[in-house]
């Protein structure tokens, strides 16, 4: 779902639409039905006006930094007030009354107890009880408002969980870095859906964008046992499936690879259960390291795994023989590479149309099915170029028509965006989405979020598991519902 509260974007282009008094609908495009976006631009217009502009509460409440300085032990209210200004960096004042006035209310609420001395002074005793424990978990838990305000409050929830026993601050960042991929989904979605028909939304889409990924953490970590309540997805049992989705095309059950022996094995993967249905693209993210390439390669059939089970086309790869395998890559299998890898001396036709005549399909037949692909992506009138004369987006087409072309049911793709400037990155994943929209599973690797937004699902891989992923992007009427606020 969207934002709750817009940015500064999207209010002058609601204003600008308001202004030049235009329709909430879509009519400037003939046959085209309302989009969900002008539908609620009235009521994004309302809410900005009426909230965001006076939006003026605090981002971190007290009554949950008290309650993590409680979870380390007894304290008093004095000394609450020091440690919270010492913790902060001393420069967040708090007033001694605001420490106990939260302190009381804390008491009321079941979530702190006072002890029995009956002294009301300076010296009278708090701790934190179990539903005080329950409820500083859960805030830590919850995505960050988005609001942009002048306190960082991811910033504050991970100061607080570094002194909160038993807590992992991998997943209180994990958390807020799922929240946001599922926001870049949404908007993506609008984008591909929209934006094509509206340069104003088209700039409104991408600012958002930008502005989400600048906020993304750059780590992953464990998910949080106790995650925000409707957000993410379980790391067992069945995993989510978009809408429509057909029979799966890749299935990873507790699939594990192992590398070297004694002192110097090296775990790149650990039972990791995966499942991708035709038309779907799920992006894998992690930190360097993680098992993001191995899990390709064993996807591809270029590796056994250690253990596990891995199909392909509902094949089973344990047992099968090398010729086997080499026929399921060629016929059913498609890979995109960071670095293109076309050959030099073929030109871009020559380069798409190889696989299917290594696999004998008859050389018109195959030329032909090359071509057909490259006119699908655009590179009609660069079929008879070899790679060195086409650019880095070209060429990373040519890779894509290759992966696709014939009746390629899989495709693989590590880093497919990494040698390509902003503007083709973005068209390569439009592309690779497009394939997934004609049939095709797709498992695209990347480092990169807003990249990443262009699929239908995000795994996030450390140290060889999947310790997160999203949940299946909402339809348009997500529009309408308020996004989760810390906190509440």
């Amino acid at each position: 779902m969207l934002p709750t509260y817009p940015s500064q974007l999207i209010k002058i282009y609601i204003d600008s639409c308001l202004s030049m008094r235009a329709e909430v609908t879509s009519a400037s495009v003939p046959g085209r039905a309302p989009s969900a976006i002008r539908l609620v631009a009235r009521l994004y217009y309302t809410q900005y006006h009426s909230s965001h502009d006076n939006w003026s509460c605090d981002v971190v409440s007290v009554r949950h930094a008290l309650l993590a300085l409680l979870s380390e032990g007894p304290k008093y209210g004095l000394q609450l007030r020091e440690e919270f200004e010492a913790r902060t960096g001393e420069v967040w004042p708090l007033n001694v009354g605001q420490v106990y006035t939260t302190l009381q209310r804390l008491e009321r609420d079941g979530l702190a107890e006072s002890d029995d001395s009956g002294d009301d002074g300076p010296q009278k005793g708090f701790r934190i009880t179990d539903d005080g424990a329950a409820e500083l978990a859960r805030w830590l838990r919850t995505p960050p408002d988005l609001a942009s305000p002048p306190r960082d409050e991811l910033v504050m929830k991970v100061l607080v969980a570094v002194r909160v026993p038993g807590t992992d601050v991998h997943s209180v960042i994990q958390v807020h870095r799922r929240y946001l991929v599922e926001l870049m989904q949404q908007w993506t979605r609008i984008k591909d859906d929209e934006a094509e028909f509206d340069l104003g939304l088209a700039l409104v889409v991408d600012a958002e964008l930008f502005r989400l990924e600048s906020g993304a953490p750059a780590g992953c970590g464990p998910v949080a046992a106790a995650a925000a309540p409707g957000r993410g997805a379980a790391m067992s049992g069945p995993e989510p499936a978009r809408g429509g989705a057909g029979s799966s095309v890749l299935e990873l059950r507790g699939v594990s690879k192992t590398y070297g022996q004694g002192a110097a094995q090296v775990r790149a993967l650990s039972g990791v259960d995966l499942s991708v249905a035709e038309g779907v693209m799920v992006a894998v993210m992690g930190p360097s390291g993680s098992g993001k390439s191995t899990l390709l390669t064993i996807a591809g059939s270029l590796e056994e795994p250690t253990s596990g089970q891995v199909r392909v086309g509902g094949m089973e790869l344990a047992g099968m023989s090398r010729n086997a395998r080499a026929r399921l890559r060629r016929r059913t299998v498609g890979y995109v590479f960071q670095d293109f890898n076309l050959l030099p001396g073929l030109t871009a036709a020559e380069n798409v149309a190889l696989p299917l005549e290594l696999d004998g399909v008859p050389a018109r037949k195959a030329r032909a099915a090359g071509l057909a692909a490259l006119d699908g992506l655009g590179l009609a009138g660069r079929a008879a170029r070899f790679p060195d004369e086409l650019s880095g987006g070209e060429r990373q087409r040519v890779a894509i028509a290759r992966a696709v072309v014939g009746e390629r049911r899989l495709l693989l793709a590590d880093e497919p965006s990494g040698a390509l400037d902003s503007v083709n990155a973005e068209e390569v994943m439009r592309l690779l989405h497009g394939a997934c929209k004609r049939g095709v599973a797709a498992v695209v690797v990347t480092h990169d979020a807003q990249l990443a937004s262009w699929a239908d699902r995000v795994v996030f891989l450390r140290d060889g598991r999947i310790v997160d992923q999203t949940a299946p992007p909402l339809g348009p009427e997500s529009l309408l519902q308020p996004a989760p606020r810390s906190g509440q």
